[in-house]
Formats: C-alpha cells, structure tokens, sequence
C-alpha cells in the first residue's frame, strides 16, 4: 500500500501516472453461528476460574490466620516468662529490704530459701579465767599475771647469713 508521501512523490515524478489504491474489505474470520458457543464457553471458563480463585483466598486467610495464631501463643509464651522472671527479680529487691530494714545479720538467711543445716561455724567461746568473761583468751588478758602465755619468736627474720 502506498503512502501518501509515496503518492505525492509519483505525482510530481510522473504527473501522468495514475495511482489506483485498492481496499481490502474486512472480513470477520468467525462465522456468526459459533459465536453464541464461544460466549457459553468463556462464561462457564470465568466461572471455574472465579470459584478457583475464592477457594485460593480462602486457604491464604486460613494459612494467615494459623500463621498469627502461632506467633500469638509463642509471644504470649514469652511474655509470661518475662514476667515470672521480673517478679523473680522484684521478690529479690523486697526480700534483701526486710534483711536492711531490720538489721539482721548478713549470715542469717532465713525465708530466702536457705537450708538450716548449712549454717555457719560458730566460734568456740573462750572464757577468761580472771574476769570469768567471754570473748577473749587468757593470754590476751591484759590483767592475766604472765601476760602472754604464747611464745613469742624473737627473731622473725632469720639467723643472718654471710
């Protein structure tokens, strides 16, 4: 098919030629009869395909909603933990203020969770004989009459050597 440029290009050339230009008719290639099957066929196609589609939303939001539920308990699972370990910790700080606020003694861990058994040795309680006291040894005993009754090592260092 020519152009228009083509046209007016041979005009000018040749003035005398004539361009004849030919049009093809259209013609629709399916015959009106099949039509109405066509359309019946493509409808019942759009309508598996519609249902197919509603099944495959339905099987994402349930995957979705299992997928949260599981995610849900395992962060509540945490959260519990979370908070038993905190009151742990708080229970800690309240126990330690009664032990400050009545001035027990750093030995005595009674409703701590301590065994009785494992108490601390207690020292041996040595009575002087002058003051009929406890609390000190005799040879400690300022008015004891030799004073120390220990041994003492004169020389600490050593003998010396040449």
């Amino acid at each position: 098919m020519a152009t228009y440029e083509d046209m007016n290009l041979s005009l000018l050339e040749d003035e005398d030629e004539e361009v004849n230009l030919y049009l093809i008719a259209y013609t629709p290639s399916i015959e009106k009869e099949n039509c109405p099957k066509n359309l019946n066929l493509l409808e019942k196609e759009n309508g598996i395909l519609k249902k197919e589609n509603e099944k495959l939303k339905e099987e994402q939001t349930s995957d979705l909603s299992n997928f949260n539920i599981l995610e849900l308990n395992e962060l509540q699972k945490e959260v519990i933990d979370l908070r038993q370990s905190l009151a742990k910790f708080v229970n800690g700080i309240e126990n330690l203020n009664k032990l400050l606020k009545y001035s027990r003694s750093p030995h005595d861990k009674f409703g701590l969770g301590f065994e009785k058994d494992k108490e601390i040795k207690e020292i041996p309680n040595i009575k002087c004989l002058n003051h009929k006291k406890f609390g000190h040894r005799p040879y400690y005993c300022r008015e004891h009459p030799k004073r120390m009754s220990k041994p003492t090592r004169t020389n600490q260092r050593g003998s010396k050597k040449i």
